[in-house]
């Protein structure tokens, strides 16, 4: 059972032959415009992005945390690119540890907003004693109590022990502020 073409009568197996057979149009992509001085300009305009609150945070927290650990680097050292673990120096250990390795460490657990920029409150710890968990001593806060006891007497290392109980808020414009000023100070170190 062969059929035959419509056009022109030569035997196929559809309605039309190979050469008759009509063909789906071509889908074409619209073609692109070159970019001109008049488009150029008329280009919409990027909008930066809104900086969050969070955003805001991490960057002041950044700013804070690169101030600390060159403070402590160049107080314990000398030099930026070493530090004496605040911890590891009260249990006898005074080695000195790479910049890289060393982290700002609270004496007063939960990072909670009273005391997450206080500079008396936060030095530089090394990643063991800093860490949580079975790799590290959890912030060693027990000799970190001793330094504090030592460096600021009972009575002022009791009160920064309390802080940890008050709440402060920190609005977007702090967290700014904030970053600005410990950028500012790291520059003066």
């Amino acid at each position: 059972m062969s059929k035959v073409c419509i056009t022109c009568g030569k035997r196929a197996y559809s309605d039309y032959c190979v050469a008759h057979k009509p063909r789906k149009p071509l889908k074409r992509s619209p073609i692109k415009q070159t970019a001109t001085k008049a488009t150029k300009a008329k280009a919409p305009v990027k909008k930066a992005k809104k900086l969050t609150r969070s955003k805001a945070k991490e960057k002041a927290w950044k700013a804070f945390s690169d101030y600390i650990r060159l403070r402590d680097c160049l107080a314990t050292t000398g030099t930026p690119d070493f530090a004496i673990c605040i911890t590891c120096n009260e249990r006898g250990d005074s080695s000195w540890k790479p910049y890289k390795t060393i982290q700002a460490g609270h004496a007063v657990g939960g990072r909670g907003n009273a005391v997450l920029f206080h500079e008396e409150i936060v030095n530089g710890q090394c990643s063991y004693c800093n860490s949580n968990g079975r790799f590290g001593l959890g912030g060693d806060y027990g000799n970190y109590a001793i330094v504090l006891v030592k460096r600021y007497g009972i009575e002022h290392a009791t009160a920064l022990q309390r802080l940890k109980g008050t709440e402060k808020q920190y609005k977007l414009h702090d967290f700014i502020v904030i970053e600005q000023e410990y950028k500012n100070k790291l520059l003066d170190l």
